[in-house]
């Protein structure tokens, strides 16, 4: 293993960061984040740098970490932010994990040009490989832990140590004198993570010496591959006529179904993972092609995620951000449009051409008929949306808007006179 200093180590960070970048430094008060936490300093200077430690409320000397974490960080002129976070001590890895990140998420949020440092070091990778192998991974997983990413809105996650060892931050700490705390967990077997740190690693590393480094590289030869079929997803994508809608994007579903299954799986894995955020399943991924391909064309699937849904109208697929949910049916406002209306959670609506007069504004109601401006009939409504192909999700969401009980308009979709509005969605209470 190459030699490396206190020193070398921050002059590497100084230069991988923008000056004008605030940086918010993971401590959890082990090994590893302390020796990232005394680098930090060297590099970037108390004023620039803030320390978050989550107490998870997991360990029943969590409380005492964290007074030692705080004193760690004073004694280097910082000031030591604290998340208590009450998960319990049945808590998994993986919540844990998951309600870490959405702190350190919250937190970046208030900072500017916001970069996350988090000390994962060459042994973690390697435990992340072996773990998503046996869980049975693709090439995206068998990336294993990228250098750099995105996170929240605008921020960069950065982990400076992924090519060291953890033997050499060991030996950095013992070095400098450096203090940090010894989870008595990590000597326990039964999570799956500690099993192959503690038994499966040791006899690997015995029998190949250089294990470590070829299972890196092996990660690094899968990210490659991953970039590869990413290209080629956005290629098959390109030819699936994206169109911007309320709340999301849409794709020709026609061209998506001719694909073969691996390929529209392939398609439907890059959609989803960059227009929502999410990752599915091998099995999800063949419960989507059932339900949105191969099922009756008149149906209306949907498959929710965290943070939006997938669905299918008029044979094309939509990926939808979450939606407001509709006011009530019965909701009625009389608007005076020399004033915007607004309509929280939905959205709000102004008067753009004709003259401001008195309107009625309200929502579906279930088998009624309109009077539109200029006719001499009523129409169901439920039709009159259908022909101006008003998604149906949208169809209890968007403002009718009358005057003398006539339908001028729906919101700013369909308009039956010479008056025009503008409807924008999401408006705060």
């Amino acid at each position: 293993m190459s030699e490396v200093s206190l020193d070398s180590l921050a002059k590497e960070l100084e230069n991988a960061l923008d000056r004008d970048a605030e940086v918010l430094l993971g401590y959890s008060g082990g090994l590893d984040s302390a020796v990232l936490l005394h680098v930090a300093v060297r590099a970037l200077g108390p004023q620039r740098l803030r320390v978050l430690h989550c107490d998870h409320g997991i360990a029943t000397e969590s409380a005492e970490w964290a007074d030692f974490c705080r004193t760690q960080v004073a004694g280097l002129g910082l000031r030591l932010h604290i998340e208590r976070l009450h998960l319990g001590a049945a808590t998994n890895e993986g919540r844990a994990r998951a309600a870490r990140y959405r702190c350190f998420e919250t937190v970046l949020a208030g900072l500017r040009r916001p970069v996350l440092l988090l000390a994962h070091h060459a042994d973690d990778q390697v435990e992340t490989l072996l773990f998503r192998l046996l869980r049975g991974a693709g090439p995206r997983g068998l990336c294993g832990i990228p250098r750099t990413r995105p996170i929240g809105q605008g921020g960069r996650l950065y982990r400076p140590f992924l090519n060291l060892r953890k033997a050499q931050l060991r030996n950095l700490a013992e070095t400098a004198g450096i203090a940090w705390i010894d989870d008595p967990s990590n000597a326990q077997t039964h999570a799956d993570r500690n099993h192959i740190r503690n038994r499966l690693l040791p006899p690997i590393a015995e029998r190949w010496p250089v294990a470590a480094r070829r299972i890196a590289r092996a990660g690094q030869l899968q990210a490659e591959s991953h970039c590869l079929l990413e290209a080629y997803a956005d290629e098959l994508l390109a030819r699936a006529d994206r169109r911007p809608a309320d709340f999301g994007c849409s794709y020709d579903l026609t061209v998506l179904a001719a694909l073969p299954e691996a390929q529209f799986a392939l398609c439907i894995r890059r959609l989803l993972e960059t227009e929502l955020g999410a990752q599915v399943s091998r099995e999800q991924g063949r419960q989507i092609r059932a339900q949105f391909v191969e099922s009756r064309p008149d149906g209306t699937p949907r498959m929710d995620f965290a943070a939006g849904s997938l669905r299918r109208f008029a044979g094309r697929l939509y990926l939808l951000q979450t939606m407001p949910d509709p006011l009530p049916s019965a909701s009625t406002f009389d608007w005076d449009s020399r004033a915007e209306l607004s309509l929280p959670p939905l959205g709000r609506l102004r008067q753009r051409t004709g003259n401001p007069a008195q309107f009625r504004v309200r929502f579906r109601q279930a088998g009624e008929r309109v009077w539109m401006a200029g006719a001499t009939h009523s129409k169901s409504l439920k039709s009159l949306l259908q022909e101006q192909g008003i998604e149906p999700w949208l169809r209890d969401r968007l403002p009718l808007i009358f005057h003398r009980d006539k339908l001028v308009t729906v919101a700013d979709r369909r308009r039956f006179t010479q008056v025009d509005f503008v409807w924008q969605w999401g408006v705060e209470d």
